[in-house]
């Protein structure tokens, strides 16, 4: 069962900056302490947003015969079985994971943060088997300019060789102070599917933001809000090309859950793709 928990200390919309900067947003790959170091995306809905790559970076052990050391060096990544990021749509915040051979994997699709935000950090893996992602707003500055949305992508180095039926995962953002300003938790059941996918409803402003730019490599269409009726504020929104107003959202129709997309954050209910579980 999906499980979700949100704890708000700092408010993002109408924030005034604390230093003067532009409303634009930056992200980098972490260099940070984690057992995983995280790679976050710029905003969305900036002109310089690039997808993350789906790849996984190892380190592998290497000998040297000559010397009889071992020495670290890079080792060809394996494939990552998962999705492409490009392919969530902005309308949804999702968790995406994959335990293989004792190495877990994932990455979080449209997590909310201010605008303008660096962040920094990583994972780890806890003493009750569990994930624990913080990102830290090391800048003391925030832009106002609403709220944005950012991808973030594991390096595939968390070793989980003993895994409990379910995992909790937990993201943990936090301002250059380290108080936590918003947190998410989900519950993984990582032994029925080792590999997998959650989605919720993203944060609406970061999506109608992100999706009124037409950023590149994001999907707009699926899952977006659409006029059913019962939402003034949505009046005369319809859908793209194969896809139908159900409930207010964008989704298209199915005779079996395969024909949903995202594999298996959708399943096929009443012939058309609703969330697997939502929230």
């Amino acid at each position: 069962m999906n499980q979700f928990t949100i704890h708000t200390s700092l408010p993002y919309v109408g924030i005034l900056a604390l230093t003067l900067i532009q409303p634009s947003c930056t992200g980098t790959e972490a260099d940070n302490p984690f057992t995983d170091p995280a790679t976050t995306s710029l905003c969305k809905g900036e002109d310089n947003y690039v997808p993350l790559a789906n790849k996984r970076e190892l380190q592998g052990l290497t000998q040297d015969s000559l010397e009889g050391v071992f020495r670290a060096e890079p080792a060809p990544p394996p494939p990552s079985n998962l999705s492409s990021l490009s392919e969530v749509p902005v309308w949804l915040e999702c968790i995406e994971w994959d335990l293989s051979e004792g190495i877990f994997d994932y990455q979080v699709a449209n997590f909310r943060g201010g605008c303008a935000v660096d962040w920094s950090g990583g994972g780890e893996v806890t003493s009750d088997g569990n994930v624990s992602v913080e990102l830290q707003n090391k800048s003391c500055a925030v832009a106002g300019c609403g709220n944005c949305l950012y991808d973030l992508r594991s390096n595939g180095q968390l070793e989980v060789p003993e895994p409990n039926d379910t995992m909790t995962f937990d993201l943990i953002r936090t301002d250059c102070k380290g108080e936590v300003t918003v947190e998410g938790s989900w519950t993984l059941p990582i032994a029925e599917t080792p590999h997998g996918i959650l989605c919720r409803d993203s944060d609406r402003w970061g999506a109608e933001s992100a999706a009124g730019n037409a950023t590149r490599g994001v999907e707009v269409e699926l899952y977006a809000p659409c006029d059913d009726g019962s939402d003034a504020d949505l009046e005369g929104r319809t859908c793209a090309d194969g896809l139908n107003c159900i409930t207010g959202k964008c989704v298209p129709s199915c005779a079996v859950d395969e024909d949903c997309p995202l594999s298996g954050a959708f399943t096929c209910q009443d012939g058309s793709c609703q969330l697997s579980l939502a929230i």
